[in-house]
């Protein structure tokens, strides 16, 4: 399976426009494409300016059923400390 997912960026130098950056492709299983996107948004989730939307907005409902379903603390956290 190959899912694309478009990197958008809106902000001061696009006259707060949206401007497609990248597309990202990913490979493998449903699973494991959900995964790699998981970890995508969350590098960025401190960015307001960039966010990231599948090119299939089917697949875009059937990884929030996947991420509500699987998502645990230590996903959320990565290896930060939680006091």
């Amino acid at each position: 399976m190959v899912v694309k997912v478009n990197e958008i960026i809106n902000w001061f130098y696009s006259n707060y426009r949206d401007k497609l950056v990248q597309v990202h492709e990913f490979h493998g299983t449903k699973e494991e494409c959900f995964k790699r996107i998981y970890a995508l948004r969350r590098s960025g989730r401190y960015d307001s300016a960039r966010r990231y939307e599948f090119q299939d907005k089917i697949l875009e409902s059937e990884y929030q059923k996947w991420k509500d379903k699987n998502e645990t603390i230590e996903m959320f956290y990565g290896s930060g400390v939680i006091d």
